[in-house]
């Protein structure tokens, strides 16, 4: 799949891996890694199960005399000779990647003299929970998609092969420079050193299309961009990017503030969710939310803190509990892209029906601070994205996740993970630490912002462009 995506990064991984950027380890990680092994375990284990008469082999390898090299989770050998190439995934349905890893495995496979009967996909079945009866996972058959795959994916063989054994290629560009930012290889920057940092790229919601079309142009710098065309939130980036000052709408924001209010609730949900089910009713991939922390601001400007962080992986009744108990009764509610709080409340409204009403108020109040930095003030230092991970350094420079033992949610996951396996003691005292100051800068940043916001207001009035 890599070569088909982008050959020269596949050709780096080779021959220069110093090259491509590699994120430091992080408790995200661990939690992935170990997700995946328990998941794979758990596969395993009920394919044996439902395979009748087949015997399995895991991690079977297939090599071929050119080099080309696979290995396939399961190998199922059927009483007639043939035999099935099973992917495991974590995920609740097969993806395009999937169907490319299995073709590219059925080619040396078939290549290697085995009797190909069929091509799976085994993965967790999303709407499997421990109390309705259904089965935990899916074999999902793909033998006719993988076919029609394999005949392409046959012919790139022996290209990647000589691809790969060049000593030398053209480092100055990848052919990811026609794609969207979020389909960018992890060697973009380093080989496409052309592209600059505020780029047609972080335009944001630009297609791959426009691309082209700023390509063929001759434009990939955004301040070059030419306005018209765009929409008013695209128009507004590159206005910024052109005049190198935010974009303030003075009248956007004023509505914003305006229709607060007090006591405001800044709050915010660190969630996770368990691999197999292992809780009554919630299926696997249900995020339950197991923290939260909030900063309440009264009209005089008092400022008062509470949070709440599980001790054990458990329905969240204290936790809900909890917020009732903190949370004012009256005044609007604020978090950061309130999809996320707004969704876990109404999922557990729908666990939970003695909770549905509380929750359903918290999220009828609930207002989006994001909101204002999609339209209302807009910064080409954003990088095109408004998450509060870009937007903080920005408005408040002097706050920061950078050194943060826990500084994202899924290293939040991870660390509540490991938690509440931990005896009581240091090591798990610091890790409630860790992930108390975490959430607590979540909610507290945005106080700041909002009152960087404010501020904006009493500075702005010529500031707003024409």
């Amino acid at each position: 799949m890599q070569f088909l995506h982008c050959p020269k990064s596949l050709w780096l991984a080779r021959h220069k891996p110093e090259m491509i950027p590699q994120a430091a380890p992080d408790l995200g990680q661990e939690l992935r890694r170990d997700q995946g092994y328990v998941v794979e375990a758990a596969i395993e284990t009920w394919l044996a199960e439902v395979s009748g008469d087949a015997t399995l082999d895991k991690q079977v390898v297939f090599e071929l005399p050119s080099g080309a090299f696979a290995r396939t989770d399961v190998l199922r050998r059927q009483t007639d000779g043939s035999v099935d190439l099973i992917e495991i995934k974590s995920s609740h349905s097969p993806s395009t990647s999937h169907l490319f890893d299995l073709a590219f495995q059925a080619n040396l496979a078939q290549a290697l003299g085995h009797q190909i009967s069929g091509l799976f996909v085994a993965h967790i079945n999303g709407d499997h929970t421990i109390n309705n009866g259904t089965a935990p996972f899916i074999l999902n058959d793909q033998t006719e998609a993988v076919r029609d795959l394999m005949p392409d994916v046959g012919r790139q063989i022996p290209l990647a092969l000589e691809f790969l054994d060049q000593s030398q290629i053209d480092e100055s560009s990848c052919t990811c420079v026609t794609l969207t930012r979020g389909n960018h290889c992890d060697s973009f920057a380093y080989l496409n050193p052309s592209v600059p940092k505020h780029s047609i790229y972080t335009l944001p919601g630009i297609k791959a299309g426009k691309i082209a079309q700023y390509r063929e142009d001759g434009i990939v710098d955004l301040a070059d961009v030419p306005l018209d065309g765009l929409s008013a939130r695209q128009a507004k980036v590159v206005w910024s990017a052109q005049n190198q000052r935010p974009f303030i709408d003075r009248e956007i924001i004023q509505s914003f503030v305006d229709a607060l209010e007090f006591p405001l609730a800044f709050y915010d949900y660190e969630a996770t969710q368990s691999p197999l089910p292992d809780l009554p009713d919630v299926n696997a991939g249900m995020q339950i939310p197991f923290q939260f922390s909030l900063h309440v601001l009264q009209a005089n400007g008092r400022l008062d803190h509470h949070e709440y962080l599980a001790q054990a992986w458990q329905s969240p009744g204290p936790l809900i509990d909890a917020l009732r108990s903190a949370l004012p009764a009256t005044g609007s509610v604020v978090s950061w892209n309130k999809g996320y709080e707004n969704g876990r409340n109404r999922a557990m409204g729908g666990l939970y029906p003695q909770h549905a009403d509380f929750l359903q108020d918290v999220t009828d109040r609930t207002v989006d601070l994001q909101d204002i930095f999609k339209l209302g003030y807009v910064d080409v230092a954003f990088d095109g994205r408004t998450s509060i991970k870009n937007v903080l350094p920005v408005m408040v420079p002097d706050l920061t996740y950078e050194g943060m033992p826990v500084a994202n949610g899924t290293a939040a996951m991870a660390a509540f993970a490991r938690m509440i396996t931990l005896p009581q003691g240091a090591e798990r005292d610091q890790l409630r630490a860790d992930m108390l100051a975490y959430c607590g800068l979540d909610s507290f940043a945005m106080v700041r912002i909002y009152e960087r916001v404010l501020e904006v207001l009493s500075e702005s009035a010529g500031h707003q462009p024409s």
